[in-house]
C-alpha cells in the first residue's frame, strides 16, 4: 500500500456532535475571563467558534462566540468546573471534545489531526494550514510516517516530482548536496504523484546516488497542495505547520541549504513563504 490513512480517536470530556456554538449573551457584564485559541507556535487563531459551558455533561452553555484577530475570546465570568468547546477550525487542526478551563485566562494549543481517506478528496492546503499526519511507503519499502519525522526533526521538506519531468531531475544532485549537509536536521522526501511505480523509483534513485527517501504517492496529493505543475517543494515545520511553498527548478544547492539553515535554527520563529527565494538568508 502506498499511502496510509491514519484514523485516531479525539480524547476529550463530551461529544460535541450536537454542540455547534450559538451566541449566547453575557447580559452586559464586564468581561472577567478569556481564552485564547492558538496554533503549536502559539500563534493565535482567529474565527474559531468557542462555547463554554457549565461543566463536562454540555447540556449547560453559558458563553458563546468567536475568537478575534489575537485568538480571545472574552466572556463575562469564570467558575470552577468550566469547559470549552471550539469547533469551525482552520484547516488541519483538530480539537479534543472539550477544554476544562484552568482559572480566568485558558490557552487552548491546537495541533493537527490525521489524515483519512475523506481528508484526500476535500482538503485544499495552504500557507500556514496545519498539516494532517500521514504515512508513505518509500520506493525502498520504508514506511515513512509525518508525526514521527517531526519528532526526530526540525522540518520535513517534500518535493514533489514524476519521472520524465526535466527540471525535476536537474535540481535532484542540489537537494542531494543540501541534504547532506544537513540530514541531521532536516527530513527530505521526493514524491511522485503522477506516474510510475516505487520499483522504478527505487532504480532511478540507486543509479543516481540520492539517499534521501523517495516515492509514489497518492495522485490526489496534487490537488491537496494545489498545483498541477512540477516540480513543486513544500516544506512543514517543527510545528506541523505548511510553511513554505515554491514552484519550479531550485537551480543551486546554495539556496536548499539557505532554507534547512532558517528551519534548523535555534532561534526559528514561525513564518510563511511562497518561494524559497523568500527565505531569509542568514536569519
Amino acid at each position: 500500500m502506498i499511502l496510509t490513512m491514519l484514523i485516531g480517536a479525539l480524547a476529550g470530556c463530551g461529544d460535541r456532535s450536537n454542540n455547534e456554538a450559538t451566541t449566547v449573551p453575557t447580559g452586559g457584564q464586564k468581561v472577567s475571563a478569556q481564552i485564547q485559541v492558538t496554533n503549536l507556535a502559539d500563534a493565535p487563531l482567529s474565527g474559531v467558534n468557542v462555547a463554554v459551558y457549565s461543566d463536562d455533561t454540555l447540556e449547560d452553555m453559558v458563553f458563546a462566540g468567536k475568537t478575534g484577530s489575537d485568538g480571545v475570546f472574552s466572556f463575562a465570568s469564570f467558575s470552577d468546573g468550566y469547559v470549552a468547546v471550539v469547533s469551525k477550525l482552520p484547516v488541519g487542526y483538530v480539537a479534543e471534545s472539550c477544554y476544562p478551563l484552568t482559572g480566568e485566562k485558558t490557552q487552548i494549543r491546537l495541533g493537527a489531526g490525521v489524515l483519512t481517506a475523506e481528508d484526500m478528496d476535500t482538503i485544499r492546503y495552504s500557507l500556514g494550514d496545519a498539516i494532517k499526519d500521514f504515512s508513505v511507503t518509500v520506493s525502498d519499502g520504508t514506511e515513512v510516517r509525518l508525526s514521527e519525522l517531526l519528532r526526530d526533526k526540525d522540518a520535513v521538506m517534500i518535493n514533489f516530482w514524476f519521472m520524465n519531468c526535466q527540471p525535476c531531475k536537474a535540481e535532484f544532485p542540489h537537494l542531494q548536496e543540501a541534504y547532506e549537509a544537513y540530514s541531521e536536521e532536516i527530513a527530505v522526501i521526493a514524491l511522485n504523484p503522477v506516474d510510475s511505480d516505487n520499483a522504478s523509483i527505487e532504480k532511478f534513485r540507486k543509479e543516481n546516488g540520492y539517499t534521501f527517501p523517495m516515492g509514489k504517492c497518492d495522485p490526489r496529493w496534487s490537488s491537496m497542495i494545489g498545483t498541477d505543475a512540477f516540480p513543486f517543494t513544500i516544506v512543514i515545520d517543527r510545528y506541523g505547520n505548511l510553511s513554505l511553498t515554491h514552484l519550479g527548478s531550485v537551480p543551486d544547492a546554495q539556496m536548499f541549504k539557505n532554507v534547512f539553515e532558517f528551519y534548523s535554527s535555534e532561534r526559528y520563529q514561525q513564518r510563511f513563504f511562497k518561494g524559497i527565494d523568500q527565505v531569509p538568508v542568514g536569519a
